[in-house]
């Protein structure tokens, strides 16, 4: 990667800890200044900080203060992913949304990239993130491809089960 050179008056540098760099890119990409924020977030995410690969992927993924890049978004969410979490750990949040992230891209492809729709693997995401933590995105989603047989079997009884999670979750589409 190229070389940056942090902001002089800036109470981080690269040397600092994972931690205060992914501290630093939050205060920087809160204050509007883009280009820092994902300096500071890889600087963090190549000690692993989880927390900062996920912002780095989502900054991809939306194309904010980086281009677009969802191949990019892809493969820092898969990294994630492979690391796992331990259970109860402050990354839970930035884990389940990295696989959240990989189910849909898993469910549309990437258009011009190797990534190419992978409805089984969409739909077992959902599934892990639905039963293992819980979120009533997953359970929304899983519902829906198991009403249709997306990725798998049909299976109406289980869609409405997952449905019925995400509705008492409160999750808007399931209440609809």
């Amino acid at each position: 990667p190229a070389a940056f050179a942090l902001d002089p008056n800036a109470s981080v540098s690269k040397e600092a800890g994972p931690f205060d760099l992914f501290r630093h890119g939050f205060k920087a990409y809160r204050e509007g200044n883009k280009e820092e924020a994902v300096e500071a977030y890889r600087y963090a995410a190549e000690m692993g900080h989880t927390g900062s690969r996920w912002a780095l992927a989502t900054m991809y993924a939306d194309g904010d203060g980086v281009a677009q890049n969802d191949l990019e978004a892809f493969k820092i969410y898969s990294e994630i992913a492979s690391q796992g979490v331990e259970p109860g750990s402050e990354d839970t949040g930035f884990f389940v949304n990295a696989l959240l992230a990989l189910a849909d891209y898993y469910r549309h492809g990437i258009p011009g990239t190797a990534v190419k729709t992978d409805l089984t693997q969409a739909r077992q995401i959902y599934f892990q993130v639905a039963s293992t933590f819980g979120v009533a995105e997953a359970q929304f989603q899983l519902a829906r491809m198991m009403m249709t047989g997306e990725g798998g079997t049909a299976n109406v009884q289980q869609a409405k089960k997952w449905l019925n999670q995400a509705r008492k979750a409160g999750h808007p589409g399931a209440m609809a």
